[in-house]
């Protein structure tokens, strides 16, 4: 295949990630008790999630794990919002402290003047931003990957939830770590592997995130066009050319619409 231009799933054709066209609205869940129920009724105009978006954030470990009052407060003061392709869930003020990704996928960069990507997330993820969590500005953008809708909670509100409910402080002070060091690890990436390495790790952090099984391997079914992942590599279209042609050549990938791994045991020794 001489480009690669048309690897990119069109955001229609995604399973587990159609966004319904509303805007912003209160959280519901199936675990939501008698006082969610009152707090619907009191802003019905207002649209709920779906239930595939209900389902992919109520999957969570951090939250599943939580006691029924504190899921129950959470689910209460998260906000829905519709986001547009390229929109910032920052688009007012300092941004919040909490973001999960209902539908879609969410890509994440550093908080500064031309950074690019660092990684996407995609549907039922939970994200926690550490500098809000201290009180501090923003480290971290969060913007719409194509299409999503995201649930959002500020910093005020979800320290006021830590004061009532305890349980909540360590594990999103554990999301926050691991979050960072996710991201600082992809930055030493950039530094000190060579481009193949990358290609290779990269790919594997594609397929952990939005890989679907299936004979013959592993398909990342995310919407990434040939740009948007040497970005993500930080290298030119050309070199990402040529690196995935090798990876091909030696039956770790195969190139089409979608980017198919299959050899991920050779990918991982690369990486």
């Amino acid at each position: 295949m001489s480009d690669l231009e048309d690897f990119v799933l069109d955001d229609e054709l995604r399973g587990g990630a159609t966004v319904m066209p509303f805007p912003g609205g209160p959280l519901a869940a199936p675990w939501a008790g008698a006082a969610l129920h009152a707090f619907r009724d009191a802003r019905s105009s207002e649209p709920l999630l779906t239930l595939p978006e209900r389902a992919a954030l109520d999957a969570a470990p951090w939250l599943t794990g939580l006691p029924a009052a504190a899921r129950d407060e959470i689910v209460r003061h998260c906000r829905v919002r519709n986001l547009r392709a390229d929109e910032s869930v920052h688009a007012a003020g300092d941004g919040p402290v909490l973001c999960g990704v209902a539908s879609g996928a969410l890509r994440i960069r550093l908080r500064r003047p031309h950074s690019e990507a660092l990684d996407y997330f995609p549907a039922g993820t939970w994200l926690v931003d550490p500098g809000r969590m201290a009180a501090a500005s923003s480290l971290l953008v969060l913007e719409a990957h194509r299409r999503a809708t995201v649930v959002t909670m500020p910093a005020e509100t979800l320290s006021s939830l830590i004061q009532r409910h305890r349980c909540l402080q360590q594990p999103l002070l554990e999301a926050g770590w691991n979050l960072m060091a996710r991201l600082m690890g992809i930055l030493e990436e950039f530094s000190t592997l060579p481009l193949k390495l990358r290609v290779a790790r990269c790919l594997l952090r594609l397929a952990g995130h939005f890989g679907v099984q299936e004979d013959g391997g592993i398909r990342i079914v995310l919407a990434i066009n040939q740009t948007e992942l040497a970005l993500l590599v930080r290298a030119s279209r050309q070199r990402l050319n040529l690196e995935l042609k090798s990876l091909e050549a030696q039956g770790a990938l195969r190139i089409g619409k979608e980017l198919l791994i299959t050899g991920s045991a050779a990918l991982k020794s690369m990486a």
